[in-house]
């Protein structure tokens, strides 16, 4: 998957630095976080978004890919 390649390219150094940022629980108590690049301070998840690898999710019905 294309999307994976990407992530691994962005995390996948043997020593990578991120912060995280935890939000709410989901619906199944398990915490929502963002993770952060720490060196460019960019959201993995809007990165994949922007590149067109994923679509972004508020909850509901999931669009098609």
């Amino acid at each position: 998957f294309p999307s994976h390649d990407r992530e691994h390219e962005l995390v996948g150094k043997e020593v990578y630095m991120v912060w995280c940022k935890f939000g709410e629980f989901d619906k199944y108590g398990r915490p929502l976080v963002t993770v952060y690049d720490r060196e460019q301070g960019v959201s993995v998840a809007e990165v994949l978004v922007a590149e067109r690898l994923a679509n972004a999710y508020y909850g509901g019905t999931k669009e098609k890919f």
